[in-house]
């Protein structure tokens, strides 16, 4: 389809159904071929996967190699386990991943992809009317550096550590400190401002991972106050140096 006769059906469902149309893939699904492929990866985990929309979405760029993901939550894991059975090199384990070995409880939000170990910063409950926790659901949290070996079994893999869960994000790094090395890309949803209380925003953030050897590469920007439309939150890419 050429760029002309995209403008005119765009114009046409927009005008009349309400329907946006953007080629595929877009700007950001070609950037993000371009790190799969520039980086030989070959493994994606994928911590905090939810149903797995992520991973079939890198399936969907033709990534052909490994994605293992992690998601605490019981009924959102049945949906995920659901979805990996449509590649046979996609696995899933009922875990979150974090800074400790052990059992801990999840508070599960209204907004299924919003459920968090941390409370929400009393202001973000004012911005979005559906933001509030339902209840709470004990799930097993495990460090990365514990399960990396039975994970990875190949010394050269080229390895795409993704990261969405909820403000946890620097607990999950703080518990893969020993291999956070043999990572090639990293992906994480950083917060411009406190969304979760007690979450590393996103300078500190980006200083930590600088000090570890990761440039921030990319940033994608993700969620609006829907009132004031102003940023809250970018997924970033850091590529090791």
């Amino acid at each position: 389809m050429t760029n002309q006769t995209l403008d005119k059906v765009q114009k046409f469902l927009n005008k009349y159904l309400k329907i946006e149309v953007h080629k595929y893939p877009n700007q950001i699904h070609r950037a993000r071929q371009s790190y799969l492929k520039h980086n030989n990866i070959d493994i994606i985990l994928d911590v905090g996967a939810n149903t797995g929309q992520f991973a079939l979405d890198m399936f969907g760029l033709s990534y052909t190699g490994q994605i293992i993901s992690f998601e605490p939550v019981a009924n959102t894991y049945s949906k995920l386990v659901k979805n990996t059975k449509s590649h046979f090199n996609w696995t899933a384990h009922n875990i979150a991943l974090g800074d400790v070995d052990g059992g801990t409880t999840i508070n599960v939000c209204a907004l299924d992809h919003s459920s968090s170990l941390l409370p929400f910063a009393q202001d973000m409950t004012k911005v979005i009317k559906d933001l509030y926790y339902e209840r709470e659901e004990k799930i097993s949290v495990k460090k990365l550096d514990t399960i990396f070996d039975t994970l990875v079994k190949n010394e050269q893999s080229n390895i795409y550590l993704k990261i969405d869960t909820q403000g946890f994000e620097k607990k999950v790094l703080d518990g893969a400190i020993n291999v956070l090395h043999k990572f090639k890309v990293i992906q994480l949803e950083l917060s411009l401002v406190e969304i979760y209380a007690g979450e590393l925003t996103m300078v500190p953030m980006i200083d930590f991972l600088k000090s570890y050897g990761f440039s921030l590469w990319s940033m994608e920007p993700i969620f609006y106050n829907p009132h004031t439309y102003q940023l809250l939150q970018v997924d970033a890419i850091f590529i090791k140096s």
